[in-house]
């Protein structure tokens, strides 16, 4: 939901209360920059508003007075430094922290252009790394549509006997798919727990569910290739070793 201008204009307010009165000047010059010159959306006005009331309340109480042109030409890297770390000890996130730091950064950049107000400082200050989420694990339901899907994907029964059986057994034995793909017709799981080997020859001992058997069962039947113990599980179309 995109904030209004009412509303991002009491969080403009709020920030006047943080600053004097020229650089609150500034500001109101800048929030036309932004919305008239850049074209920026009011939700991008708002987020940079409130990372900048965050810098201007820190600024309030580590200056001991309100923050000026003067001021803010006069930072330095331990001021801006000071900020994050506190921030970070509040439980902020590193890309929030990016966030308001991109955020005094344009500020700046419209200070020197309009006022020049020159900070080397800023240029100076290197945003946390961040770190790429995680990938999730799929669920029962999505892991049985998977199958499921990829499964009916082909026309020829058994090219889709050995998908499904191929992504039931990836998803429920945990297995990588260069495992998966180097197991041969002699490796067909048959009880409850199989070996498998891994990357660098390690071997381990991974539960089978009765589900994985019956899948592999259904696509060994249907499949129109040799069952020879040191032929591959799993083969193209052409009856090769899938890659």
């Amino acid at each position: 939901m995109q904030p209004s201008e009412k509303y991002i204009a009491t969080v403009f307010k709020e920030i006047s209360e943080f600053v004097a009165a020229d650089l609150e000047e500034a500001l109101v010059n800048w929030k036309t920059w932004l919305s008239v010159e850049r074209n920026s959306s009011l939700h991008t006005v708002h987020n940079y508003l409130q990372d900048l009331k965050a810098f201007f309340q820190f600024l309030t109480n580590h200056l001991a007075g309100l923050p000026d042109l003067k001021s803010l030409a006069n930072l330095h890297i331990r001021d801006f430094r000071a900020f994050l770390a506190r921030r970070v000890s509040q439980g902020v996130s590193p890309r929030s922290n990016a966030r308001a730091l991109s955020t005094i950064r344009n500020l700046y950049l419209f200070l020197d252009r309009r006022y020049e107000i020159k900070n080397t400082s800023i240029a100076s200050i290197v945003s946390a790394r961040l770190r790429a989420p995680l990938p999730r694990p799929l669920s029962a339901t999505s892991a049985i549509d998977v199958t499921t899907l990829k499964g009916n994907s082909h026309q020829l029964p058994w090219v889709q006997a050995r998908d499904m059986a191929f992504f039931t057994l990836l998803y429920g034995c945990g297995l990588r798919i260069g495992e998966a793909l180097a197991l041969n017709i002699s490796q067909i799981p048959s009880g409850d727990h199989t070996i498998i080997t891994g990357k660098r020859n390690k071997q381990r001992m991974v539960p089978i569910l009765p589900i994985v058997r019956e899948r592999i069962n259904d696509y060994v039947k249907l499949r129109p290739y040799d069952h020879k113990p040191e032929s591959p599980l799993f083969i193209g179309i052409r009856g090769d070793r899938r890659h």
